[in-house]
């Protein structure tokens, strides 16, 4: 039973550190993406810091996953019962689709917050910043 517990403890802290580390990223990247929408209006900054947040977490997640999809492909063996076997598109591959989705459609409304004025210049930033 000891043994048990012990390694549910250590789960547990393993998880803790991951969800530490996890957020500094978000932190850091939250940081970045906001140095590029400061021009945004003052009556609108709440909304915008919400969306850059969550903007920040797609991103981390969005290359947490491109990590997993080039160690481990695009297909899996899927075997449902001994006789049954067949590739399939990994779970991580639909995630990352419908992230990516979302996360171009967060950054697409946080350029249209900006001035017009600033609205060209910041794309093409913002593209090179992505390309990094």
């Amino acid at each position: 039973m000891k043994i048990i517990k012990n390694e549910i403890y250590e789960e547990l802290i393993i998880r803790q550190k991951h969800a530490r580390y996890q957020q500094k990223k978000i932190n850091i990247e939250t940081r970045r993406i906001s140095a590029f929408f400061v021009a945004i209006p003052e009556e609108v900054q709440n909304f915008a810091m919400d969306l850059i947040e969550r903007a920040a977490f797609m991103l981390v997640t969005l290359k947490d996953l491109e990590k997993d999809i080039n160690e481990n492909g695009t297909v899996e063996l899927f075997v449902q019962n001994s006789i049954s076997k067949y590739d399939r598109e990994r779970p991580a591959i639909k995630i990352y689709n419908v992230a990516i989705k979302n996360y171009s459609q967060v950054m697409k409304q946080l350029l249209e917050l900006l001035p017009e004025e600033r609205q060209t210049e910041a794309k093409d930033e913002l593209m090179e910043f992505l390309g990094k």
